[in-house]
């Protein structure tokens, strides 16, 4: 539009640039046709009625005036303003002439200028070219300006209005800001609400629908636990009640003060910090772990150590050897500490901190050994000794030649010269730094407020949780199944579709995509009493002392997971799988299956009494985003049957990895704007492609459930249809706001991208996204380059 009114200008330009004379000219043959125009309409005037007459010849006649004073200022008037009076004034005696006629004519256009005919002809053009558009725009749907979408037409009755529907729609409407284009940031569109009301609890780092569901998960159990017992309540419910009463047990802990830690540390060979009387000479590293052993406390402190499944023959348990967590992410540990006291409690951590490495290649951590190899990783340590001290003789023992999986050599190799050149009381002083820090939260009120002044210093909470926070749904399973099939399906036809993988790699990925074993909610066999008492026998709770019921768990959970060493792994073993009370879902890529706790099949995420696109836009998501890790940058190093095995043909790993590349870089060009800092792009990879390949699958999943099914009713006070609200569903999972310490530290170290980027980033990549919301190509929910895998 506005290059059309710039063509007109230019033409205008032109036009009044005119000679004078001209301008003279034109003036007196208009004056002319008027003057002779008067003598004939007063001629005319005589046979008409008196009325008439009496309106027109007084119309006239100040329009006459008005004419004639319009033409005589016209031809004084600058070139700029008369060729705008002369139309101006033409157009109203037209108008007061006759009132009675049209008022275009033939008669009216003959007596217009050149420049008169040629401006109506270009606006006339101009109008219509508007109405056309206009048109153009209802008859294509095209967005409105308002800030809803305008969805197809509805059917009749198309409103749902259980009330399901209605909670479902009043969630929506209050987590939802209006005001923002969907098309220019589906996230704010859709969790705007939510953040703007949202209020993050003084013990919480953050508040998401993760959370939210989580505490009411809490509350339920809490409900259970203070409930009364009764005499037919199994042995292992009451041990679970006996913890909680000692851990609500203020007066106890109050009582005992910290006399349970400074006795656990003296036993354990004491804290140079605390004891005076400690001795360098009579430190050993590995006797102190051997300690921690016995009492139930960790011992990877220096080096992991632990059982589990051998990758490369997921049939059968093996030892690993890894790099240790040292209790604070690399990222902060590696920048160094401003405090001197802060920063000779850490040179060792500091010194460890810079030996990790990247992890996400599978291959590069399976470095197989016997046991007696490991010895020339470290020199002077027996590591056939090492082990049999921490499994303990009661246990089981091993020999040299044991097999092991070492997955840092070069960690062990480093840690070597660490220990060799740091003094004996700093590594005394960070292994029982390690102890006490971790079991300030069972003491009194005094060691949790320093627990607490510590937490908030590096997250921001203000406050610490009520206490009874930190002590701790058949239908369901019948529509999960449902939606694992039909996204399965459309996964399947994904894999048949893509044009980058040669047939022998889309045979082994559509056999490992069939192998995928699904488990929903809960295993039945955690029902029965029997089981659970059979699964805890041996376990010694005491009634009073919450610091060891606390030792006594860990001491029986490290006893319970070494007994398992020689055992071939059943991966349909029922407590593989008994976590219920968890709000997340799984991908296991050693057993090739995808596990979704009934702690998560309630709130947003799953109601089998609501829409179905409510449905698979949250949890139909979260089902494609578990499904797709076994086909993501790791989980496609795992064949179907669990095993570290690389079944890709060379030349489509090549076109994966450039794809993956793609993901990499779109989330790494994303910053954060409330901290200031850019996504991992290499971190998040992983999750990155499961969300696009999940929710893609989701969508399809719908669609096609839809095509069987038929269209559902949409949601009351909502202007969408099922399709959009779908979308809508799905951005519900991640309306989330956090503590600015906490989402800092989150990009840094996190394997997730935000929530917020989780949508942008997702969304913009699905063109039926943008097809269903009418989003215009080049718009930041539809940009024109887009990333796929799957």
């Amino acid at each position: 539009m506005s290059e059309g009114f710039e063509n007109i200008f230019i033409k205008y330009q032109f036009l009044k640039s005119f000679s004078r004379k001209n301008r003279i000219e034109r003036k007196r043959r208009v004056k002319k046709t008027c003057c002779k125009r008067e003598r004939e309409r007063e001629k005319k005037n005589k046979t008409r009625q008196p009325s008439d007459s009496f309106e027109t010849t007084t119309d006239f006649k100040g329009t006459k005036s008005l004419v004639k004073s319009s033409f005589e200022m016209s031809g004084s008037s600058n070139g700029a303003n008369a060729g705008i009076s002369e139309s101006k004034a033409d157009l109203v005696s037209v108008e007061a002439a006759d009132t009675n006629k049209p008022s275009f004519s033939i008669n009216s256009w003959s007596r217009r200028t050149s420049l008169e005919r040629l401006l109506l002809c270009i606006c006339g053009i101009l109008v219509l070219l508007i109405v056309v558009m206009i048109i153009l725009s209802i008859v294509r749907n095209e967005r409105p300006l308002g800030p809803y979408p305008q969805p197809p037409a509805p059917i009749p009755h198309s409103k749902c209005t259980t009330p399901d529907c209605i909670a479902s729609a009043h969630s929506l409407l209050q987590n939802m800001n209006p005001e923002v284009d969907p098309c220019d940031d589906f996230y704010q569109f859709a969790c705007g609400g939510f953040e703007a009301r949202s209020r993050i609890a003084d013990d919480k780092t953050y508040k998401s629908q993760f959370s939210i569901i989580g505490d009411e998960l809490d509350e339920q159990i809490r409900d259970i636990l203070e409930s009364n017992g009764t005499e037919n309540d199994s042995l292992v419910f009451n041990q679970v009640r006996s913890i909680y009463q000692a851990c609500m047990n203020e007066d106890s802990l109050e009582g005992l003060g910290l006399e349970p830690m400074l006795k656990e540390l003296k036993s354990l060979g004491g804290w140079p910090v605390l004891d005076s009387n400690w001795k360098e000479e009579d430190f050993d590293w590995k006797e102190t772990i051997y300690k921690f052993r016995a009492s139930g406390h960790g011992t990877g402190f220096l080096l992991s150590y632990f059982i589990t499944t051998d990758m490369k023959n997921s049939t059968y348990r093996v030892m690993g050897f890894d790099q240790a967590s040292l209790g604070l992410s690399r990222e902060y540990l590696v920048q160094g500490f401003e405090s001197e006291n802060v920063n000779y409690y850490y040179s060792y951590m500091q010194k460890v901190a810079v030996l990790l490495e990247e992890r996400r290649n599978a291959s590069k951590l399976y470095n197989p050994m016997k046991l007696i190899d490991v010895d020339d990783l470290m020199p002077g340590v027996n590591f056939t000794d090492y082990v049999n001290g921490i499994l303990t003789k009661d246990i089981i023992q091993v020999d040299g030649n044991e097999r092991v999986i070492v997955g840092t050599p070069i960690f062990i190799k480093r840690l070597s010269t660490i220990l060799n050149e740091e003094p004996k009381r700093n590594v005394a002083n960070y292994l029982l730094w390690r102890i006490a820090s971790q079991g300030l939260f069972v003491l009194n009120k005094a060691a949790r407020e320093i627990s607490l002044e510590y937490r908030k210093n590096v997250t921001g909470t203000p406050a610490d949780a009520p206490r009874w926070k930190k002590s701790v749904w058949e239908d369901a399973k019948h529509n999960m199944m449902e939606m694992v099939k039909y996204i399965k399906k459309e996964f399947k036809k994904i894999l048949q579709e893509i044009t980058w993988m040669d047939e022998q790699t889309r045979t082994r990925a559509i056999n490992k995509l069939a192998a995928i074993k699904e488990y929903i909610a809960y295993p039945e066999e955690i029902m029965k009493v029997e089981n659970l008492e059979e699964l805890y026998k041996g376990l010694k709770i005491n009634n009073n002392t919450y610091f060891e019921n606390e030792k006594s768990l860990s001491l029986w959970s490290y006893s319970y997971l070494w007994k398992k060493l020689r055992e071939k792994i059943d991966k349909t073993d029922w407590k593989r799988h008994a976590e219920p009370a968890v709000v997340n879902a799984f991908y296991s890529s050693i057993e090739n299956s995808i596990q979704f706790p009934a702690g998560i099949l309630q709130g947003v995420f799953f109601n089998k009494n609501r829409p179905h696109y409510m449905n698979y836009g949250s949890i139909g998501w979260v089902i494609g985003h578990e499904i797709t890790h076994g086909f993501d940058d790791r989980g496609r190093q795992s064949d179907s049957n669990g095993n570290l095995n690389d079944w890709w043909e060379m030349e489509t790993k090549k076109k994966f990895l450039e794809k993956a590349q793609c993901i990499i870089w779109q989330y790494g060009n994303y910053t954060s704007k409330a901290v200031n800092v850019s996504l991992n792009g290499v971190n998040t990879q992983g999750e990155n492609i499961a969300d696009n390949g999940g929710l893609k699958e989701a969508y399809r999943a719908y669609v096609s459930w839809e095509s069987v099914h038929g269209q559902e009713n949409s949601l009351p006070g909502l202007n969408f249809n099922s399709r959009q609200l779908f979308w809508l569903s799905a951005a519900n999972n991640w309306c989330s706001k956090f503590r600015p310490k906490v989402l800092k530290n989150r990009i840094l170290t996190g394997y997730h991208s935000p929530g917020a980027f989780r949508v942008r980033g997702t969304f913009s990549n699905l063109k039926e996204f943008s097809q269903d919301f009418k989003c215009p190509l080049g718009t930041n929910m539809n940009p024109i380059n887009k990333c796929e895998v799957w």
